[in-house]
């Protein structure tokens, strides 16, 4: 199952290892803000943010625990067992919960593990 058909240009690294210079930033539309270094992926920081699915919260919604912060509108995996069975957005976050709303409801279950795919850019 595929759940990307592209991938946004503020997620792609433009160079492997990005300097904090103002120069390395792309060009930005004037409505754009530019996206902060902790927030580019691949990132270490984002990677080990990991949570685990609790219990359905209203109907189509789940919370999950989380060992950090994971960004409002971020896409997760929902994995059970190493396998990837499900995907979802990040609807409310705090520094240790989520919220979130998965692509499929029927196929998430209390235990499952929540991983970061891609982490939202921040509002304009």
């Amino acid at each position: 199952m595929i759940f990307f058909t592209a991938v946004q240009a503020w997620c792609i690294p433009v160079n492997p290892s990005p300097s904090p210079s103002p120069s390395a930033s792309p060009k930005l539309l004037p409505h754009q803000r530019p996206i902060p270094m902790e927030m580019q992926l691949p990132n270490a920081n984002w990677q080990r943010i990991r949570g685990v699915v609790v219990r359905p919260v209203d109907g189509k919604l789940w919370y999950a625990r989380t060992n950090g912060l994971m960004p409002l509108n971020s896409i997760v995996s929902i994995q059970r067992q190493g396998a990837k069975v499900n995907g979802g957005k990040v609807i409310e976050a705090a520094r240790d919960g989520i919220f979130l709303e998965p692509w499929a409801s029927d196929s998430i279950q209390a235990g499952d593990d929540v991983i970061i795919e891609a982490v939202a850019p921040p509002p304009p």
